[in-house]
């Protein structure tokens, strides 16, 4: 199949630094692709969280941004033309706040099923700044050694326990496996960014 990009549309420009804007991609092959951005609160190293909405065998959205911003993304698929409502299932690439915060909201507003890799149901019951600050090698601990040295995590917060308490309580629909295929869609396990990162 060819994932080659046809056409690309601004629906909304958004932020200098991207917040708001929404996309319309085109494949060759006539695949229609919406990547939304959700913006984010506070400032954010890496900016706003992606999230792209295709149709493939039911409407697929991959990731939904950080915990309180369902609204951000909402507005952002209506932008595009899609209701939230209509989404079949979210799949979640990697246990980091800014990529499965929203899922919990989603799913309770939409019905939708949640797939993520095996190894997030695991990994789901720990605050993902815990399993990364494990310094279970010489790499992790020079990494962590000049992450520290550039900035400490915040305090502790009401926000970020419920976070942590909505990730422990999100049900897994569909465990995803590296080389499974739906539709037009293949899985690939790529560890790294985090253990159970798609």
């Amino acid at each position: 199949m060819d994932h080659k990009f046809k056409d690309m549309t601004v629906i909304r420009q958004g932020a200098s630094n991207g917040d708001g804007t929404v996309i319309g991609i085109e494949l060759v092959n006539g695949t229609q692709i919406h990547a939304v951005s959700v913006a984010r609160e506070g400032f954010s190293y890496t900016g706003p969280t992606w999230a792209y909405l295709f149709e493939n065998e039911g409407l697929t959205l991959i990731d939904a941004g950080e915990l309180g911003s369902f609204s951000k993304l909402d507005d952002g698929l209506e932008c595009a033309g899609f209701r939230a409502k209509d989404i079949q299932r979210v799949i979640i690439t990697h246990g980091h706040e800014d990529h499965d915060g929203a899922v919990a909201e989603l799913v309770s507003e939409t019905g939708a099923e949640v797939w993520a890799h095996d190894i997030y149901a695991h990994l789901q019951v720990y605050d993902p700044r815990t399993i990364m600050r494990t310094a279970a090698s010489p790499l992790q601990q020079e990494m962590r050694r000049v992450a520290d040295a550039n900035e400490s995590f915040p305090s502790e917060s009401p926000e970020r326990d419920n976070y942590i308490a909505t990730r422990k309580a999100l049900k897994i629909d569909h465990p995803i496996q590296h080389n499974e295929v739906i539709g037009d869609l293949t899985r690939l396990f790529t560890p790294g960014h985090s253990p159970d990162e798609l």
